[in-house]
């Protein structure tokens, strides 16, 4: 035995002095070279080289996953491999090598595999007090830290996580070069939780054999399903009982006066009031002239009639119509329309309307309430006319005045404004919510409204505020989403009216030459999801609607001091009222589709509702477009008769 050893050492010496040879013949530092296993120890494994050099693996270099506890977990004695050079041991006179480096490096492509948001499953290694370690793949290991083990994590990981246990965890951070993976199972569990609630609202529609064609839900991806999903849930609130009292008066007034004709030469005022009617449950038949309604009232019945008073390019007008009415269909009643009331005292019309058998009269734009409550008196046996505004002696003025056309005062746009950014700063728990405007011919940046903490040194900051992302949000239409604006500290150098470390910014875009947009801060980094960026979103719309309907009623009023220089005016506000009976006609179908989504979510998901969504918002442009065109045109007439007039002026005083 003795011997043996003996023969083993000398043999082994003589290794090292062939190796010693081998290494002046020279090994290049970083080469791969073919060796073959010799001896595996506890702690490293002796192999052997060409040229008889010997040279030993660390068990740190026999693998790129945790160093293992013997050689031999990783290499067997006579095992043929390939080993990297890394230098020479002159103590010991031989090669000091790496079987990792000779294999390839999983954390170089390790993008390739792995991206931040992905879901990945591996087996729990290693625990510590407040971190777990989980193999991804070999070599290749992941750290959960305590705070994503779950929502409320105890002192220690391995209270919930053992060696192990096969775990699955989404991404949060990837960093290659520091060889770092980042896990979190509480975003997984939070992910589950939300696609399982995606699985049963699918299950619940499916069933549902009433709606027609494919749901919209299918047509989503899932990152939108979730948003729609998280939208429906914020927004569903229940009906109060006023709500609750409006619908079932629609209800009551639609059965017991179910079939309505309408007469008006306005084609869009016309199929929005039709639109509208039909929502409420009416049957509703539409014409563009006296004649035919004069002959569709000989044909069938109907339980009321809307009659213009005008028809430029019809034989009667409405007051004949409705003479006519009165003698072929005895008892239907007929409401007049009219928005040309300057032609003429408001008396002398009333008073021909009433003559010719009408049992109202309304002044367009129609609103809802006046249309139902003329309606609810007709069906009661009331008499309309007592429910007639007062003209005195300014005539059609004061019928014309902004609290007969339901206008809200600047203190009614600032209240609505402002409620609709508190309701967003409830909802994404913000600091502060901002509405800043910038007129596009200075490009000066100032604030309509904000809520939550106050703002400090505004007038001093206003001219430089353009210099900050609020231009391009309002300017360039472009939305900001920072989670932390500290890594990039230039962009918001300029933007420190309140003190914050994340925002999100959406502009709010309207048809005018002022812009808008909204701004979200938050003291706390990352505190912004993309579904407060969804709820915010949602807000711009509505204030969007308030800022356009605060224009249009502006634009009437600039409008209305002109409307008495003659009949040319009088022509364009009856236009212009017929866009604004659109409007206000299509925003009243939008609040009746709302309501109906807020007593059955499910309504959200038909695509029939997206339809008439889509088609009333593009009629509200639509019309809100018109009336800037027929604004446009009257005050140029109105400056040419001005000019006209000045010439006249001065021709006869020459």
């Amino acid at each position: 035995m003795m011997r043996e050893s003996r023969i083993r050492l000398e043999d082994y010496m003589q290794k090292q002095e062939e190796t010693a040879e081998a290494l002046a013949l020279g090994y290049r530092k970083g080469s791969v070279v073919e060796a073959k296993v010799l001896l595996v120890k506890s702690f490293e494994a002796v192999v052997e080289l060409d040229h008889n050099a010997i040279g030993i693996i660390r068990n740190r270099e026999l693998s790129w996953g945790r160093e293992p506890e013997h050689a031999r977990e990783v290499v067997q004695k006579g095992q043929k491999i390939k080993v990297m050079i890394l230098g020479m041991d002159r103590d010991k006179q031989r090669l000091k090598l790496s079987l990792r480096l000779a294999e390839r490096d999983p954390w170089r492509d390790i993008r390739r595999h792995y991206k931040i948001g992905q879901t990945v499953r591996g087996k729990v290694t290693g625990l510590l007090s407040k971190v777990a370690f989980v193999e991804l793949e070999q070599a290749v290991e992941g750290c959960v830290p305590l705070r994503e083990v779950c929502t409320s994590p105890p002192d220690r990981v391995d209270k919930i996580i053992w060696i192990g246990d096969t775990i699955e965890a989404i991404i949060t951070h990837l960093k290659p070069g520091a060889r770092r993976v980042v896990l979190s199972i509480k975003k997984r569990l939070a992910q589950l939780r939300q696609h399982r609630e995606l699985a049963l609202h699918r299950r619940l529609y499916l069933k549902n054999p009433n709606h027609g064609g494919a749901p919209l839900i299918e047509l989503l991806s899932d990152e939108g399903r979730l948003a729609l999903l998280s939208f429906i849930k914020g927004r569903r609130e229940v009906v109060n009982e006023t709500e609750e009292r409006r619908e079932n008066a629609h209800t009551e007034l639609a059965s017991r006066m179910k079939r309505v004709l309408i007469a008006d030469d306005d084609a869009s005022f016309r199929i929005s009031l039709q639109c509208l009617l039909k929502r409420l449950g009416h049957e509703v038949e539409a014409v563009d002239s006296a004649e035919k309604a004069v002959g569709l009232c000989a044909e069938r019945r109907f339980d009321l009639v809307l009659m213009d008073l005008s028809f430029p390019r019809g034989s009667i007008g409405g007051l004949r119509a409705t003479r006519d009415i009165a003698l072929i269909n005895r008892g239907v009643p007929v409401l007049i329309l009219t928005g040309l009331v300057n032609s003429y005292p408001h008396e002398d019309i009333a008073a021909r309307a009433k003559s010719a058998g009408a049992k109202g009269i309304l002044l367009k734009p129609v609103d809802l309430r006046s249309l139902t409550h003329q309606m609810t008196s007709i069906v009661e046996g009331r008499d309309c006319w007592d429910a007639e505004p007062s003209v005195g002696s300014a005539g059609a003025i004061s019928y014309l005045s902004p609290r007969s056309v339901s206008s809200p005062s600047h203190v009614d746009f600032q209240r609505a404004v402002n409620r609709e950014l508190l309701k967003l700063q409830r909802e994404t728990e913000a600091t502060a919510c901002v509405l800043f405007q910038m007129t596009l011919s200075t490009r000066v940046v100032r604030v309509l409204a904000n809520t939550g903490t106050p703002l400090t040194g505004y007038e001093a900051k206003k001219y430089t505020l353009q210099s900050t992302p609020i231009y391009e949000v309002i300017r360039q239409g472009m939305e900001v989403f920072e989670e932390d604006t500290s890594r990039n500290p230039w962009k918001f150098k300029y933007l420190n009216l309140v003190n914050y470390a994340s925002c999100i910014g959406v502009p709010v875009k309207t048809f005018g030459q002022t812009r808008y947009g909204v701004f979200l801060f938050h003291n706390e980094k990352g505190h912004f999801t993309r579904e407060h960026l969804t709820q915010a979103r949602v807000a711009t719309m509505l204030i969007r609607a308030v800022i356009d309907r605060e224009e249009i009623v502006r634009v009437i009023q600039r409008a209305q001091p002109l409307i008495f220089a003659g009949q040319i005016g009088s022509m364009l506000i009856h236009e212009l009222n017929n866009r604004l009976s659109s409007v206000l006609n299509y925003t009243e179908t939008l609040l009746v589709e709302h309501e109906a989504i807020e007593k059955d979510i499910s309504e959200a998901i038909d695509p029939r509702l997206r339809s008439r969504i889509r088609t009333c918002v593009q009629n509200l442009e639509n019309n809100t477009r018109a009336m800037e065109k027929i604004t446009s045109l009257y005050l140029g007439l109105m400056s040419v008769e001005r000019r006209e007039a000045g010439s006249t002026k001065s021709c006869s005083t020459a």
